[in-house]
């Protein structure tokens, strides 16, 4: 998966959805579910002889962010904790994780609605480009 492409969509979507709106809709936490990296059979010998290692060593090669029960999100992700224990990856940095452990919104935003919506932060504007 290129999570580059998806990342660069999801930022696009977010600032225009909050160019044209007070609010943006909170990203969902659900199908971002991140791979566990403990997994301690990766042998030395095998390392690019596995699909798994590939994927292990990709990682290592791009940049990672450590989620604090060891497994990984692409770069520039969040790691937020979701509602089944686990940690899954909001696609942008710093993101601010909802309380409904379900979504997340962008920086400089805030969770509303129950985490259904994003709201700016108070004093955050947007101008238009001319």
């Amino acid at each position: 998966m290129n999570y580059s492409k998806i990342f660069i969509f999801g930022i696009i979507s977010l600032i225009l959805m909050a160019l044209f709106s007070s609010t943006v809709e909170s990203v969902s936490l659900k199908n971002l579910k991140i791979k566990n990296n403990n997994n301690n059979n990766n042998n030395i010998e095998n390392k690019h002889k596995t699909k798994k290692s590939l994927e292990l060593t990709e990682t290592q090669d791009f940049g990672s962010v450590k989620c604090p029960d060891g497994s990984l999100c692409p770069n520039s992700n969040t790691c937020c904790s979701a509602s089944d224990g686990s940690y899954a990856c909001c696609p942008t940095p710093n993101a601010q994780c909802c309380s409904d452990k379900q979504h997340c919104c962008p920086y400089q935003f805030t969770c509303g609605n129950g985490g259904n919506i994003c709201k700016p932060q108070q004093g955050l504007r947007f101008s238009f480009n001319r």
